[in-house]
């Protein structure tokens, strides 16, 4: 009777493991299509601290090492942490929820230390682009204003794209309308 309640367990592991691996799959094939985009990337125009770890691994897979530390320099504390979900969800190994929050505490903290710094430095792969949002595009209809790509360097335009000042300035015109 052990035996089955056993297999029972591992074959509903084995669904969630399958489900959540279909799920990466089908993401990664969206993403090589070039039809899936970073949702707060698409909507906001701010890259999030994962940002570049589908082009890391896809280096990976074309064997360019440089280029996924490149595009992602935590990328094997991805895959490791990735695994080791993997194995607990499995039930291979069974950490304490302690040990799983401390993990999960110590990743959020590296990718938020790792989000900053590539920021500080300017890395292209995180560059905020608030000008090809979907909510800038919302607010520019509603408005009735128009973001040059290339305000930062044309001081007679009205909106620069800099990311808190578009923000800012688009937050009043929602707010008092545009001839405020």
């Amino acid at each position: 009777m052990a035996g089955c309640t056993f297999s029972l367990f591992m074959r509903s592991r084995i669904r969630q493991f399958s489900a959540i691996f279909a799920a990466i799959v089908i993401l990664l094939i969206l993403t090589i299509l070039r039809i899936y985009k970073c949702p707060l990337d698409f909507f906001l125009g701010i890259p999030c601290p994962l940002c570049g770890i589908t082009r890391a691994f896809l280096s990976i897979a074309k064997g360019d090492i440089a280029g996924s530390f490149y595009y992602h320099p935590l990328w094997p504390v991805i895959l490791a942490a990735f695994v080791l979900f993997v194995l607990s969800t499995l039930g291979i190994i069974s950490p304490s929820k302690k040990t799983k929050d401390t993990a999960a505490y110590a990743l959020s903290f590296l990718l938020l230390v790792c989000y900053i710094i590539r920021h500080i430095q300017g890395s292209p792969v995180v560059k905020v682009h608030f000008e090809t949002s979907l909510v800038n595009r919302i607010l520019v209809l509603l408005s009735g204003l128009t973001v040059k790509k290339n305000a930062t360097t044309d001081p007679s335009s009205a909106v620069t794209p800099l990311f808190i000042r578009s923000s800012v300035y688009y937050l009043i015109v929602l707010y008092r309308g545009p001839y405020a």
